[in-house]
């Protein structure tokens, strides 16, 4: 939420998006069985989690002054792709898959929101409604006649100049950034596997947040050297 614009706003129009791709339904067959199971009888439901929350985490961006998509977090998880030459690393299967290495079960959120982004910009936001509907109608598993239909193209394709855009975007962020004076960095735990509730105390010398370490969590607080502007971690009892 840190990254949101209007975070109640952007949570609310996320969780709507899903119910408007995912509710959908388009041939006779599907109303018969809709009929008689339900709304689980959904044939969207079963599209991968890339396409459903890539897509959500998009439309949350677009119908907000923020949200994931032009957030600093999204660019800066990019540029240290691209420093690592590690971009095109995951394949679409891979980008579906909350794999045990960083950055975990985002990935599905960042590479989808990535792929539904370029999508927008190649046909416009209007173009991912009518990707729900063509998708509605086809039979589960079916990924790439509808994206033909409406962008001529396959997944493969879009997401493989989906990554080329990015890398070319990521580049030249990372050039100018390199014109600018480095700050100077604290080392924190190399053994951190993830932190949340980042904060600093009113007079900024202590840093504080809820660690996870080989599967421990515990609270990490770093105080800062006044001779160096380093901080350096505190040992709790």
């Amino acid at each position: 939420l840190s990254e949101a614009g209007e975070w109640g706003k952007e949570l609310l129009t996320h969780e709507l998006t899903h119910i408007a791709q995912l509710y959908p339904y388009s041939s006779t067959g599907y109303a018969i069985l809709r009929n008689i199971f339900g709304s689980i009888i959904s044939p969207n439901l079963l599209m991968p989690n890339w396409w459903k929350e890539g897509m959500a985490v998009e439309i949350e961006t677009q119908l907000s002054n923020q949200g994931r998509t032009r957030s600093y977090l999204q660019d800066a998880q990019v540029r240290s792709y691209v420093t690592k030459n590690r971009l095109n690393e995951f394949d679409l299967s891979q980008i579906n898959e909350a794999l045990v290495s960083w950055p975990y079960s985002n990935r599905q959120y960042f590479f989808g929101s990535m792929i539904m982004s370029q999508l927008a910009k190649e046909k416009k936001v209007n173009s991912i409604g009518k990707l729900v509907s063509e998708q509605s109608y086809v039979l589960p598993y079916i990924l790439s006649s509808p994206l033909e239909e409406t962008l001529n193209k396959d997944y493969s394709t879009l997401y493989r100049e989906t990554l080329e855009a990015y890398q070319t975007n990521s580049a030249k962020q990372i050039a100018a950034l390199n014109t600018v004076p480095t700050s100077v960095l604290t080392p924190i735990n190399s053994d951190l596997l993830m932190s949340k509730s980042v904060q600093i105390n009113n007079s900024g010398n202590l840093l504080g947040f809820i660690a996870t370490t080989d599967m421990k969590t515990e609270l990490q607080i770093y105080r800062k050297n006044p001779h160096s502007n380093q901080f350096v971690q505190v040992e709790l009892n």
